[in-house]
């Protein structure tokens, strides 16, 4: 099994998985910038995934916050294991 397949059977096929993939691989190419960008079409739900959330902030957090939880917390725990944490900067 390889790296993605590894990745997809912990965290699941979404494009948030595939985006911390993408990433931690550009980071450890020596990429500078990388800006991890989630929108709508990431949580397989078009149009109901917004993070410009006001007057539902709530319900859109919940809505938010499973899909981007694991994938986020897998792309941080790999960058402190690979030592690259401490050359990142995470915002």
């Amino acid at each position: 099994m390889n790296q993605i397949q590894s990745a997809i059977k912990r965290l699941g096929a979404l494009t948030a998985t595939l985006c911390c993939l993408l990433a931690r691989r550009l980071l450890q190419r020596d990429v500078r910038y990388v800006n991890l960008y989630c929108a709508s079409r990431a949580s397989g739900v078009d149009g109901l995934l917004n993070w410009d959330a006001h007057k539902t902030l709530k319900p859109d957090y919940e809505r938010h916050c499973p899909i981007f939880d694991q994938p986020t917390a897998a792309l941080l725990t790999d960058l402190k294991q690979s030592g690259l944490l401490d050359a990142t900067l995470v915002l």
